[in-house]
């Protein structure tokens, strides 16, 4: 055997040299010279994983020179059915090589006996192996525990990430034994609670109609990439719009360094709504002696080719000879090219569903959401929240400004419920 093998588990073809060699009475010191292990190795494997035989006939009670509650008459052997009956074993199954594989009496014994088959070993070895990993390794008590408090987050729309994230070091088990304790069923909240769990069906793609916007010069998404490889510090921000079932729009904005969003309601899908949201957000940050100004918060701006978005000039201009941002649109029917936006709106759609109709909502409201968006972690970030990553790069005075604030980790709630609580 190769002594890279030495501190591996045994083999099949280790249990079948193991039981070949005891047939020939040899020494556990012998056997684990052959295989390359310890003796004691081969010591607790012949003793775990004996066959047991049973006895032959009816045999005499182990206690039947001193047992009180034995028959009168000493020539009768005392029932099975006593209670003090005890089965009769061999005195050489207590000491070394404790099986029968090697006896020479063995042939002739009527007593239980003990072999060790190399076929048997290796069942017992695998149901062992897969049983030690089979439910649940917590008292009563700390299951509930962790039960509690797991399910508590699910239910308001948070992933067991975030959940270990913020509570992890209170939790008794990893977040690996979390999702198996899922799939077994075994919390109070069900498998297909998890966020991301459940999967739809693959959409069918309609074919994009033929009529392509005209993009302005200087403008698309090559031009971008290479103003991007002329001033590579500058931070990305992606937009984008969310429809509800109404004419009510969300604008949303994501800060790519930090995995931040910020969304404002607009009254339509119109150029005229976006342009003016764009110069509120402009005001608002003017007005706030410590936030960043709109040049420095939005120096490049990449979105799709809505025609919210048409109006090009105003959205870098509103018509001064300063720009207050680099407008890029992204090449038609590609929305991957501006993945990060896309993506967050995942967490919108958790609580603002599809065909759900803004009508009811404020900007007090959206505000509230994002806020508790903003709020969960995330693996990305390193387990950080995006408005802790924002505050870095940008001051958390600019994020209150414009109406975000942290929210605490227990009480971050992505589901409708946030917005609607009759929902």
């Amino acid at each position: 055997m190769s002594s890279t093998d030495k501190f591996k588990h045994l083999t099949r073809e280790h249990r079948e040299a193991i039981e070949e060699m005891l047939n020939f009475s040899c020494s556990f010191k012998h056997i684990a010279g052959q295989i390359d292990k310890d003796p004691t190795t081969v010591s607790k494997e012949v003793k775990r994983n004996g066959t047991v035989v049973e006895a032959r006939g009816d045999l005499a009670c182990a206690n039947v020179r001193t047992c009180s509650s034995r028959l009168s008459a000493p020539t009768k052997q005392c029932p099975k059915d006593c209670r003090a009956y005890s089965m009769p074993s061999c005195t050489k199954l207590k000491k070394a090589p404790f099986v029968c594989n090697g006896c020479k009496e063995k042939a002739k014994c009527r007593l239980q006996k003990v072999y060790y088959r190399a076929k048997d070993a290796e069942a017992t070895y695998k149901f062992n192996l897969t049983d030690s990993r089979v439910g649940i390794n917590l008292d009563d008590e700390t299951f509930v525990g962790l039960d509690a408090a797991v399910s508590a987050g699910i239910k308001n729309g948070q992933a067991p990430a975030h959940i270990f994230h913020t509570q992890g070091d209170s939790l008794p088990v990893s977040e690996r034994t979390v999702y198996r304790y899922f799939e077994s069923n075994l919390f109070s909240v069900c498998n297909v609670d998890l966020p991301r769990k459940v999967r739809y069906k693959k959409r069918k793609k309609a074919k994009p109609a033929q009529t392509e916007k005209k993009i302005v010069a200087q403008r698309d998404y090559v031009a971008y990439q290479d103003y991007m490889a002329k001033h590579p510090e500058t931070r990305v921000v992606e937009g984008d719009t969310v429809y509800g079932s109404t004419r009510e729009t969300l604008l949303t904005l994501q800060f790519c360094c930090a995995g931040f969003m910020l969304a404002r309601i607009l009254p339509d899908r119109k150029q005229e709504s976006v342009n003016a949201e764009l110069d509120k957000i402009e005001a608002i940050l003017a007005a706030a002696p410590k936030a960043m100004k709109f040049h420095e918060l939005l120096p490049v701006l990449l979105v799709d080719n809505g025609k919210e978005f048409d109006d090009t000039a105003y959205i870098e201009t509103t018509g001064r000879e300063q720009k207050r941002t680099n407008l890029f649109y992204c090449d038609p029917y590609s929305s991957y090219q501006k993945p990060h936006v896309e993506k967050n709106h995942e967490h919108i759609r958790q609580i603002l569903k599809k065909r759900t109709s803004f009508s009811d909502l404020t900007q007090d409201d959206i505000n509230k959401m994002m806020s508790h968006i903003n709020s969960y972690t995330r693996e990305s970030l390193g387990g950080k929240t995006p408005y802790e990553v924002f505050a870095f790069f940008y001051g958390e005075a600019t994020a209150q400004a414009l109406g975000i604030f942290p929210i605490a980790p227990e009480l971050i709630c992505l589901k409708p419920t946030l917005l609607k609580p009759n929902v």
